[in-house]
């Protein structure tokens, strides 16, 4: 390492257990009430998922060992239909 330098950099698209992120589009999702219930879904599928929700774009980044076929899923299940944007 370099000085001035404390650790691994991390880049935008992967948490910090490597994890690949994807965002997916939850046009359905507009309140906290929608957050902690996407959040409880997909926890249901992965106990270690990190999620970061933007309210006014409708859009949720999501870090998980879990496809983005099982993620589209278990939204849909829990009545928020998903598209994955990257």
């Amino acid at each position: 390492m370099r000085e001035g330098e404390c650790g691994p950099a991390f880049s935008d698209n992967f948490s910090q257990k490597g994890d690949i992120m994807s965002v997916f589009s939850v046009p359905d999702m507009s309140c906290g009430h929608c957050k902690a219930s996407i959040t409880e879904a997909l926890e249901a599928i992965d106990d270690t998922v990190e999620i970061d929700a933007d309210m006014d774009a409708r859009e949720i980044d999501v870090f998980s060992e879990a496809g983005d076929e099982a993620i589209l899923v278990a939204l849909k299940n829990a009545g928020y239909p998903a598209t994955l944007k990257s």
